[in-house]
């Protein structure tokens, strides 16, 4: 085939585009994120907008929601290749669902281009299995790709995750550096005007789920549009270069370090398979958003081997409480630690306070029910400070104090930590804690990513 072409930098000078969506804790099936292709038109002039988006996806159409979950965690789904114009793709994502996206130019010759859309009209013809983990959009998205692009590898079973594909892509070097379409949200965050943002907050409030017609906000809306159109105001990009993008961590995390306590230095080892947390580097997975699953920690002293602690669920949604977003804070954890069961609920709000809400601090009231000789119910206040840059170096205090209730028991913790990033698959974390149980220890362990 052809040698590939090297295309300009504007965005409608390339012809195929890989779409990375956000991670969307809020919904369980945009934990990972999305994906989809973009492809250009037979017509040149055709507006980027108007390009057509190439979705693999489960027609649900004749599923209940209870039995879409069910087969799809454990037998498959009908899947389809569903083409639509780009404008129409993303109305998926506005309202709440409103999140970052970025659309990789992929390296392609005009021969792999037209092979690509032939493969399209072949696989559109006939339905495929769809699983949420072994044959999900990235694995459907993959196979046409595999069946039209010279030398990529062959499509391996399980593809989990949209991120899987993106970093397939790149190891076989057929990506450009990003574009970037920041979510609705942290534009708004980020702009000077006021009345411009007021009017964007408007518009992102008309397409909430079950908003009615407000004609109040209708006419607000009209008059702000008529002041803007009186002045000059600065013209919002729609896409920008995301030069700054590099490859995210994995999913799976093992930690191996020492622990000193009163007691001596004794060793510990940490296994996360799936996701992140907030001392992770939060340039894809954001920092606003925890989910953790099946984490467990062992300690090691004496020739003995104690499970320190065991997490079956985190999930933790921290959006930032300020004047045009004023969602709640709330955090779930399910396991145990130090041989006590805990299920923790937390409910409260999350404040930017410094350069951009770089770092933000988070107040929740927490319900904690224990299990240990007994069940008690502990009642009380979490409160963190930490920073959400995409820094090399990270750190954060937290400090939490629980009332057992109608006992005069009282339970308090504090914690600070840091974490500094040697590259991209390694990084170093150091944890202070003092507890009324434990009293303090200090960790220091070595972060591996796979």
């Amino acid at each position: 085939m052809s040698s590939l072409v090297p295309f300009d930098r504007s965005i409608n000078d390339y012809k195929l585009f890989l779409v990375l969506a956000g991670v969307f804790p809020q919904e369980p099936m945009s934990t990972f994120g999305h994906t989809f292709l973009v492809l250009a038109p037979a017509e040149h002039d055709t507006p980027f907008l108007s390009w057509r988006a190439i979705n693999f996806v489960a027609n649900t159409e004749s599923v209940s929601p209870m039995m879409m979950y069910f087969r799809g965690a454990f037998f498959s789904l009908e899947g389809i290749y569903e083409e639509i114009y780009l404008h129409q793709k993303l109305q998926d994502y506005v309202g709440e669902a409103s999140r970052e996206f970025r659309f990789f130019p992929i390296k392609v010759s005009d021969e792999e281009f037209e092979y690509l859309r032939y493969n399209l009209n072949v696989v559109k013809s006939v339905s495929h299995p769809y699983n949420f983990f072994a044959y999900n959009c990235a694995h459907g998205l993959y196979n046409l790709l595999y069946q039209s692009l010279d030398f990529l590898p062959s499509p391996r079973r399980r593809i989990m995750a949209p991120l899987e594909l993106v970093n397939i892509l790149s190891d076989n070097d057929r990506l450009y550096t990003p574009f970037i379409r920041r979510s609705l949200m942290e534009r708004i965050k980020e702009m000077t005007d006021d009345e411009q943002a007021e009017l964007k907050y408007l518009e992102w409030l008309n397409r909430q789920a079950g908003t009615r017609m407000c004609l109040a906000r209708e006419h607000q809306m009209a008059n702000l549009r008529h002041t803007l159109s009186q002045r000059d105001v600065d013209r919002e990009e729609f896409f920008i270069s995301d030069v700054e993008w590099e490859r995210p961590h994995g999913y799976f995390r093992f930690e191996g370090g020492v622990i000193v306590d009163e007691d001596g230095i004794y060793s510990n080892i940490r296994f996360r398979p799936i996701l992140h947390d907030i001392t992770d580097n939060p340039h894809f997975f954001k920092s606003e958003n925890t989910f953790e699953l099946f984490s467990m920690s062992l300690n090691m002293r004496d020739s003995r081997i104690k499970l320190h602690r065991f997490d079956y669920l985190h999930v933790r949604s921290t959006p930032l409480h300020d004047k045009w977003f004023r969602s709640l804070s709330w955090s779930i954890y399910l396991g145990n630690v130090d041989s006590v069961n805990n299920f923790n609920f937390g409910l409260g709000k999350s404040f930017g306070l410094i350069n951009r809400y770089d770092i933000v601090m988070e107040s929740l009231v927490v319900n904690s029910v224990r299990y240990d000789n007994g069940f008690g119910n502990y009642l009380g206040l979490e409160n963190q400070i930490y920073t959400r840059a995409n820094n090399r170096f990270r750190y954060g205090l937290a400090h939490v104090h629980l009332y057992r209730t109608f006992q005069n028991k009282k339970c308090k913790e504090a914690k600070f930590w840091f974490s500094f990033n040697m590259n991209n698959n390694n990084s170093l974390y150091t944890e202070g804690i003092y507890n009324s149980k434990t009293k303090f220890n200090l960790r220091f362990s070595l972060r591996r990513y796979f």
